[in-house]
């Protein structure tokens, strides 16, 4: 990699950030990880090049810690942290305890009384970004205030995570198309935000 070929690849995976950048750079070149050659005898662009040490270092990362030392992980936990600075989990722990705390199964006289964990149901969890349609103009329902892919499927399963902390939950595909059958109590829609 150049050094702009490398920051390009560490945010097309979300690791880091511009802030961050220097710092990655810094600190590979510091230990003695890479070290940055001419790309050719011709070239004036320099690349970076793994030492032995690099080698050893990430042959060692690989073997003995290789369920945190991934792209996965580590563009997950950019993202866990990105949330966390912008109160996001809070909002998800908001949402968690409002699904399994809302009062809307029936009790003994009929009557929304009890909530998932009183009535011991489990929960289906669907992510639908058609709920998220503004029709306010036009006949086509606009879809500008729903979540990207790359963001959204990332709450689903942050939510589903901290959902299944209180109750059994199963999960759709997300961004599938799928034909679901379901028993309604109701019908009842009840819209949750904070």
């Amino acid at each position: 990699y150049t050094e702009a070929r490398l920051i390009k690849e560490l945010e097309e995976r979300s690791i880091g950030r511009p802030s961050t950048y220097a710092l990655i750079i810094d600190t590979l070149q510091k230990r003695g990880y890479v070290t940055m050659e001419k790309s050719s005898q011709s070239s004036k662009n320099k690349v970076f090049v793994p030492s032995d040490q690099g080698f050893l270092t990430d042959e060692k990362l690989q073997e003995y810690f290789s369920s945190i030392i991934n792209v996965k992980y580590t563009a997950d936990m950019e993202k866990s942290l990105d949330l966390i600075a912008d109160g996001e989990i809070d909002n998800i722990q908001y949402l968690v305890k409002k699904v399994v705390n809302l009062r809307i199964f029936p009790d003994e006289n009929g009557v929304m009384n009890k909530s998932i964990l009183d009535f011991g149901g489990k929960i289906l969890s669907v992510s639908q970004f058609t709920l998220y349609a503004d029709c306010k103009k036009g006949n086509r329902p606009s879809y500008i205030a729903a979540m990207n892919n790359h963001e959204a499927i990332h709450f689903y399963e942050l939510f589903n995570e901290e959902l299944r902390k209180y109750v059994e939950v199963e999960t759709g595909e997300f961004g599938a198309d799928m034909n679901v059958a379901i028993t309604n109590i109701g019908p009842t829609t009840i819209w949750l935000e904070r």
